[in-house]
């Protein structure tokens, strides 16, 4: 793409795309109809399954209509370049929020977590499983808020138009953040989410992730062979409960974890509090009573947007 391109008359790139992603760009725009910024996302039609997995990425997280996910406002082809317009987040990536600020204060890990908790709680009522959580994947605002990015690698189980993106019995993931379930291609729940969760939370508290190897080799043999890891033996101020429930989600039986996201959700809402000032990552004007109150009133929509099969993607990658 060319700076200063237009699309639909609407959509303005800005002057240098924001990153090049694999096979796709994505790039700051500015939405003239509606007067705000946005972002757009390109993938390269070289590769149609990289075309379907973008197409079907795009309506599946329209389909997760929740505050803590970045808006889908359109799609569209431009000059054959396929691309999805997305809500602009003004924020820092947790994996760069822990690489320059270390381990994060408790309040600020619960709050974190309970923001996570509740896009997967709406994403269970639609028995979506994103299948990589991870700190990278979420980006907390300079409002205080949560958002979870990245669902090319979601499926919906029981649902055949997205039940599947690889062949029966590859690994999906990230090394050291994916479930067990998921290192052996088995097939997925809601639980697996949970793992990534506290996998997440475990790096937000500690600074370095559960089980973090020389090697994958090494890490992937931790995971499926060490106990699950406790966060209060790095960080013993840890609060007794954080560190059961951390324990719990880490667990390598899927059985073994919390049943619901609304379970760790009640876990980590009480704890969000004491949430001091992050320098360059929040706005000034954000009081800890304005994050408490946008983490506590994010619950999820009880009720889910249906998706017209018409616009549904193939289903056999």
């Amino acid at each position: 793409m060319l700076p200063g391109t237009s699309l639909k008359d609407r959509y303005r790139l800005a002057r240098f795309p924001l990153a090049h992603k694999g096979m796709g760009e994505v790039w700051p725009a500015h939405d003239a109809l509606l007067d705000r910024p946005v972002i757009v996302k390109f993938v390269a039609v070289t590769d149609l399954d990289l075309v379907r997995r973008f197409r079907r990425e795009a309506l599946l997280t329209a389909r997760l209509d929740h505050p803590g996910v970045p808006a889908v406002y359109d799609l569209g082809e431009h000059a054959g370049h396929p691309y999805a317009v997305l809500q602009k987040i003004d924020g820092i990536s947790l994996s760069d929020l822990v690489a320059e600020h270390g381990p994060l204060p408790i309040g600020w890990v619960a709050a974190i977590g309970a923001q996570i908790s509740s896009v997967l709680l709406a994403a269970q009522r639609l028995g979506l499983v994103h299948r990589d959580i991870k700190p990278s994947n979420a980006m907390l605002e300079s409002s205080g808020s949560v958002k979870v990015l990245d669902f090319g690698l979601a499926v919906i189980p029981d649902d055949d138009r997205y039940s599947r993106i690889t062949q029966s019995g590859q690994a999906v993931g990230t090394f050291g953040y994916m479930a067990p379930e998921q290192i052996f291609g088995q097939r997925t729940d809601h639980r697996a989410d949970l793992y990534g969760l506290g996998a997440t939370l475990f790096d937000l508290l500690t600074g370095s992730p559960p089980f973090d190897g020389l090697t994958t080799m090494t890490t992937v043999r931790r995971q499926i062979t060490a106990a699950p890891p406790r966060p209060a033996t790095l960080r013993p101020e840890t609060p007794a409960t954080l560190d059961d429930l951390v324990h719990s989600l880490l667990a390598s039986t899927p059985d073994d974890r919390p049943d619901s996201a609304a379970d760790v959700y009640r876990v980590l809402a009480p704890l969000s509090e004491n949430l001091p000032p992050i320098p360059g990552v929040l706005d000034e004007s954000v009081t800890a009573v304005q994050a408490y109150a946008a983490i506590v009133g994010r619950t999820p929509p009880q009720h889910a947007r249906p998706l017209p099969q018409q616009h549904a993607p193939d289903a056999d990658h």
